[in-house]
């Protein structure tokens, strides 16, 4: 049921009955929950207000953490341009003067890798090709660093 088309009462009741738009709301809107006793469409048109705000997530909402984030364009996503993106990898990285910023920007994902994640562990196998494929991105700058090796 697509929720992005409703401005008004009349878009609502157009989407069929109270009960089963209800029934994908919460479905839509998970931890969210609409209650039994909304009984109009007026009253229900503020949870479809809410859940079109959900269905325009941006998938940055979607990762428990920022290490879940960089694991993943690390070691899942294939669009290259937007792993450069999501990674905040600068094309200045790629000029020799901007040597000490890439080291901070690798450093500083590197300590994010190494963060304990108590709650959502990550296998080791995860985490050392994630640590593999950001070396090879860093490595890919095209000049050497002082500290070729793990922060």
């Amino acid at each position: 049921m697509n929720f992005n088309k409703v401005y008004k009462i009349e878009d609502l009741q157009a989407l069929g009955p109270i009960e089963e738009i209800i029934e994908h709301l919460n479905q839509a809107m998970i931890p969210f929950e609409v209650s039994a006793h909304i009984a109009t469409y007026e009253d229900l048109l503020p949870f479809v207000i809410r859940a079109k705000q959900i269905e325009h997530y941006e998938p940055d909402s979607f990762f428990i953490s920022k290490k879940h984030e960089y694991i993943y364009y690390l070691t899942e996503h294939a669009d290259a341009r937007q792993r450069k993106k999501k990674l905040e990898i600068k094309d200045d990285f790629y000029r020799e003067d901007y040597k000490k910023e890439a080291s901070k920007w690798y450093k500083r994902i590197c300590v994010i890798l190494k963060t304990s994640s108590v709650n959502h562990p990550i296998e080791d196998s995860v985490l050392t090709e994630a640590q593999n494929k950001l070396d090879a991105l860093r490595d890919g700058f095209g000049y050497k660093f002082k500290d070729h090796g793990h922060a």
